[in-house]
């Protein structure tokens, strides 16, 4: 607080809105030697912000101090505590997993056979394998093979109950096989017969909000759909629109 002398038109109680209290070095030498009568096994050392020598009569700008404990001083017991009893209302042990056995053994089949079937894949690629390869867009895993994953063999080891509950539950089955389908290589999905690419929801990705997707009204009154048209020499459009118009969609 002396050092507010220093700032030219100081007229506040404090010099800065936060500030709760400001303290002389004397108040603030009562308030660590009180600290020091509590806890005697500590020394003090007095610091400041700022250029303290060049201000002797007012001292630093903020007060300091250091509280240093000295090598032999004793250790303090650790007072008592209290030991607070709390009853036990409910017990969950994570992870929490409410899937049945069923539920389990499809989603490891589901996991290992197309994690299988790619890795056949890549093989026949390499080694030119036909193996269990049914077509580019179809491969049959063995089921034993599955069983084998220490995961599924401790849910089930029996091919035949194996194969049965994946054949309910929609998975694809084949003799003692599981038939893992890919997508098509030769289908391009990314393509659009109108945009040349398809238009996606920024926010959401969805490739659904392209406009090819959508089924237009007969918004003409005509009886056939108003298409969508792009203006692009490369596309062939089909559509009511007039040539001379400048669509862009």
């Amino acid at each position: 607080r002396e050092y507010n002398v220093l700032f030219n038109n100081f007229d506040r109680q404090f010099r800065h809105p936060d500030h709760k209290f400001e303290w002389t070095r004397h108040e603030f030498k009562e308030w660590v030697d009180g600290i020091l009568t509590q806890y005697p096994e500590y020394r003090v050392e007095y610091r400041g912000v700022g250029y303290s020598d060049l201000q002797p009569n007012v001292g630093p700008c903020s007060q300091a101090a250091v509280f240093w404990r000295r090598q032999d001083a004793p250790y303090r017991e650790l007072p008592p505590t209290t030991c607070i009893e709390f009853e036990s209302i409910v017990k969950i042990v994570y992870p929490v997993d409410t899937r049945t056995r069923e539920d389990k053994i499809v989603q490891e089949v589901s996991y290992y056979s197309r994690s299988i079937a790619q890795m056949m894949r890549s093989e026949k690629e390499v080694l030119d394998l036909d193996v269990c390869y049914d077509s580019p867009t179809s491969v049959s895993v063995p089921v034993q093979d599955i069983i084998a994953q220490s995961s599924v063999n401790k849910l089930c080891s029996n091919a035949d109950e194996l194969l049965s509950i994946c054949a309910e539950n929609g998975i694809k089955v084949q003799g003692s096989t599981v038939v893992v389908e890919f997508e098509d290589p030769d289908i391009d999905y990314d393509h659009c017969e109108l945009f040349g690419t398809h238009e996606y929801d920024l926010q959401n990705g969805v490739v659904t909000d392209c406009p090819c997707f959508v089924e237009h009204e007969d918004i003409d009154g005509e009886g056939d759909p108003l298409l969508f048209a792009h203006r692009d020499n490369d596309l062939d459009h089909s559509s009511p629109l007039q040539e001379e118009d400048d669509w862009s969609w």
